[in-house]
């Protein structure tokens, strides 16, 4: 990736320099040849946005997995708890509400609160 974020950069300045220089009334050829240029690296952008793009993908999944499996554990934590012959402790109930703030948390984004 480290290719394509120079390669960003570097149309990053192109199109500076383009927006910075005196035009020509008669034809621009300094703006036409970065132009071009720019043109000519088209398809490497493209192919840079499809891979981060398959990456984000691939982290919402990984996301959702991780979010259905803390929420399986804070519900059989919650099962076992109140299937037990004796009260659930604090902590049995703390451990399950936990498990759920950290899945809410992941969804939101937000600080889950630890208590």
């Amino acid at each position: 990736m480290k290719r394509h974020d120079a390669l960003i950069e570097s149309i990053r300045g192109a199109v500076s320099q383009m927006a910075a220089h005196k035009h020509d009334k008669k034809g621009d050829l300094f703006c036409l040849n970065l132009s071009a240029w720019i043109g000519e690296r088209g398809a490497a952008i493209v192919e840079h946005i499809e891979a981060v793009e398959a990456e984000l993908v691939a982290a919402r999944e990984a996301q959702t997995r991780v979010v259905k499996r803390l929420r399986d554990l804070a519900k059989g934590w919650q099962e076992l708890g109140d299937k037990a012959p004796w009260p659930a402790s604090e902590k049995d109930l703390r451990v399950a509400r936990v498990l759920r703030d950290e899945a809410n948390w992941i969804e939101s984004g937000k600080e889950a609160k630890d208590g």
